[in-house]
């Protein structure tokens, strides 16, 4: 099985992809740097719902 940092990951990149947007663009719209979204889509950036 998956784990979930991967399907977090594939998710923020299938829907940042559907809405037509690059990684910065979601990184200004986010608040977050470009290299948190490379690592979040990577799988590399451990996440919690307390960031947000």
């Amino acid at each position: 099985m998956k784990e979930q940092k991967y399907i977090i990951a594939d998710n923020v990149r299938l829907y940042r992809k559907k809405e037509g947007l690059t990684q910065m663009e979601l990184a200004e719209r986010a608040d977050l740097s470009l290299d948190s979204i490379k690592r979040i889509e990577g799988g590399k950036r451990s996440m919690s719902l307390d960031s947000f």
